[in-house]
């Protein structure tokens, strides 16, 4: 499930490094930090600071210190995951919770009936959202597949042919979803990956960006017969068209007109038949996703359990906030009914004005709390 990633551990030692077994030194231009590899994870040490990182495919390592060789063709469940943290908090002396979560990786390979070159290159049209770049790179001139990426400013979707780009003799289709940060999906520490928030987090960003995909099978043109229908498939499946359609939409400020258009295409398409592929591909992540989630480590319960008191309290400062919100226009109210009263009783002294107004505040707010409960 999880893949390529960042790790940073601070408050590390120089001692600690060289103690570390297959460690090995390795030259580095960087007069700042002193670089190793750790069985295929570079790992970067910062003296001055005593930081530590450690960057690379946790489903690659996982796979090499288990004698599957270097590669991540192959399914990498949530307890792979957590067995592969645990090996590297043990190698370097540190629990999980203090192994910080910079970036993450996660994505799933699935097996499909076409050629996932040819859903890649044929298939996969276009992204709803704004994009910074929407890139299609081949491997060897194709002869180890090809990736299709959508670029946003804090997260990449990538879908790319792990089968042929392993020489493995079967389809594979990866699916995956690399982050710049770790602030969007909320992680802290290496134990964050494991909670079931996370985990329900993952399985929304997933289904949610690949429905922002537009998925259409190959056209048989001979039965699109209606003019219409036909004239507006050819431009519902060019890049190009949706490209244009976005930057006017970006430059007068109008994204109706986009949204109306893509929801016109998934329309037609449905119409005619032409979301098998999509729908073929989304159900097979949603079940693969499961299965790799079926069985998660025991840090669960705890995590799971403070989460859901955690959850308790934020409900409880929301219903706290609308209480408040209520209270602060309520009290508008009635300082705006009571200031002629308040004008008229002012001959009394201050005393007096403070003592009738503070009853008349009781009285409304005891009403309100009648009402709110």
């Amino acid at each position: 499930m999880y893949d390529h990633g960042k790790i940073m551990i601070y408050g590390v030692d120089r001692d600690v490094i060289e103690s570390i077994n297959l460690l090995e030194t390795k030259i580095s231009n960087r007069t700042d930090c002193l670089r190793y590899d750790y069985r295929g994870l570079e790992v970067l040490y910062y003296p001055d600071s005593k930081k530590l990182s450690i960057s690379g495919s946790i489903h690659k390592y996982w796979n090499k210190i288990n004698g599957n060789g270097w590669q991540n063709h192959n399914d990498f469940s949530y307890m792979n995951a957590y067995n592969a943290l645990k090996s590297l908090s043990k190698a370097f002396s540190t629990p999980l919770d203090k192994m910080n979560v910079k970036s993450a990786e996660y994505g799933l390979n699935i097996n499909t009936i076409k050629s996932p070159m040819e859903i890649i290159t044929s298939n996969i049209k276009y992204y709803r959202k704004p994009l910074k770049k929407d890139t299609v790179e081949y491997f060897n001139i194709g002869h180890d597949g090809c990736l299709h990426s959508f670029e946003m400013s804090n997260h990449t979707i990538k879908f790319y042919d792990k089968g042929r780009q392993c020489k493995r003799p079967v389809n594979i289709l990866r699916y995956e979803i690399r982050e710049r940060g770790s602030t969007r999906l909320k992680l802290g520490n290496s134990t964050d990956l494991f909670r079931l928030e996370t985990i329900e987090r993952l399985k929304k960003e997933l289904l949610e960006k690949f429905n922002n995909c537009l998925i259409a099978d190959n056209i048989d043109w001979n039965r699109i017969d209606n003019k219409i229908d036909h004239d507006k498939l050819k431009d519902y499946i060019n890049p190009v068209y949706w490209k244009t359609l976005r930057e006017k939409a970006r430059e007068t400020n109008q994204r109706t007109q986009f949204r109306r258009k893509w929801n016109d295409a998934n329309k037609i398409l449905a119409k005619y038949d032409l979301l098998k592929i999509r729908d073929e591909l989304r159900s097979k992540i949603e079940s693969k996703f499961d299965g790799l989630a079926s069985e998660l480590p025991d840090i669960n319960n705890v995590r799971n359990t403070k989460s859901v008191t955690n959850l308790q309290n934020c409900e409880a400062d929301e219903q706290n906030t609308k209480t408040e919100k209520v209270l602060r226009i309520h009290y508008s109210k009635v300082l705006k009914r009571n200031i002629s009263l308040i004008s008229i009783i002012a001959i009394f002294g201050i005393k007096k004005i403070f003592s009738v107004f503070r009853r008349i505040l009781l009285r409304n707010i005891e009403k309100l709390f009648r009402k709110v409960n």
